[in-house]
């Protein structure tokens, strides 16, 4: 039986890709595929030539013929030729860390829908230790620690990204979870979606994944069109939670359009005009109620200088 599909989007990245792989223990267990998303022909055939002579025999390489370019779509692609009873999600320029497979093999019989992992992340130009991560792993510590009803609903609903969940894959299949096709923030909905339908969960210290941070992602570098993509997506997403939480459930999140109201100021005034129409036209709060709160700003200041302090360490 294969206990574990892990679905990996790629596009032109086979460098990073191979090393992803090689992060994969050889296990009969395993079902590994690649989508790729239009790369060019000189990636495809390193690709090729790869699976030719990797150990790795269940590596399957798949094309995103679904019309819609993207890692949505690609993502699609993976989940629609799956056959794992548990579903990884990996992103080609991040990998798994050394005994990860023994963190999840665990929990191949869980009566769970879903387990949270803590991530952690890197700069890939330094290899110092980054802080694309830190929200997710701030995230598991509080439920760990309070078990609050907050709590829950930040991991349900806040924790956006894929990667470093171990998912049932009849989960996805019976509630119809997709990806959507958009250049950008294809996770955000998937995820809502499945933190309103998992029954059950875990959580887990153990550190399964490592995310990479480069100056060329989406992550850091972001377009007019990638930027209104994540206006739309956003919105979608707030009026999603709107919908399936009660007023009380929805306020405790403290959701609010801040972030992307900051980050327009980047695109000049008539960007930064339209995000505050888009989010008034559709009631939604534009700053935390907390954004002037002593403690939060103190705790970020703290959050800062840990994250420079282990960045020395590293040096």
């Amino acid at each position: 039986m294969t206990s574990l599909t892990i679905i990996i989007p790629h596009y032109n990245s086979t460098d990073t890709v191979l090393k992803l792989l090689d992060s994969v223990p050889v296990k009969k267990e395993i079902q590994i595929l690649i989508i790729d998303d239009h790369s060019n022909q000189e990636e495809k055939q390193k690709l090729m030539k790869f699976k030719d002579n990797s150990t790795h025999r269940d590596i399957q390489f798949l094309e995103n013929d679904s019309g819609k370019k993207g890692a949505g779509s690609s993502r699609n692609v993976g989940l629609k030729n799956a056959i794992g009873e548990w579903i990884l999600f990996a992103d080609s320029d991040d990998f798994f860390v050394d005994g990860f497979y023994d963190s999840i093999e665990k929990y191949f019989n869980a009566n769970v829908d879903v387990v949270f992992f803590k991530p952690t992340s890197i700069e890939l130009e330094t290899g110092n230790i980054s802080n694309r991560h830190t929200r997710f792993a701030e995230i598991i510590d509080d439920y760990s620690e309070t078990n609050s009803r907050k709590s829950e609903l930040m991991l349900r609903y806040r924790v956006v990204v894929p990667w470093s969940k171990l998912i049932k894959k009849s989960v996805i299949e019976e509630n119809e979870i997709l990806f959507e096709n958009v250049i950008s923030s294809n996770d955000v909905m998937f995820s809502a979606n499945l933190g309103h339908h998992i029954k059950t969960f875990d959580i887990s210290k153990d550190t399964i994944y490592c995310v990479t941070k480069s100056s060329g992602s989406l992550t850091t570098s972001m377009n007019s069109e990638v930027f209104d993509t994540r206006i739309d997506v956003f919105v979608r997403y707030y009026k999603f939670l709107q919908e399936h939480l009660s007023k009380e459930d929805f306020n405790s999140l403290d959701l609010s359009g801040q972030g992307i109201v900051f980050l327009s100021t980047k695109h000049g005034f008539k960007k930064f005009y339209n995000v505050i129409r888009v989010f008034r036209k559709n009631n939604i709060r534009i700053f935390h109620r907390n954004m002037f709160s002593p403690v939060k700003f103190f705790k970020r200041v703290a959050l800062i200088q840990s994250h420079r302090k282990n960045t020395k360490r590293l040096n």
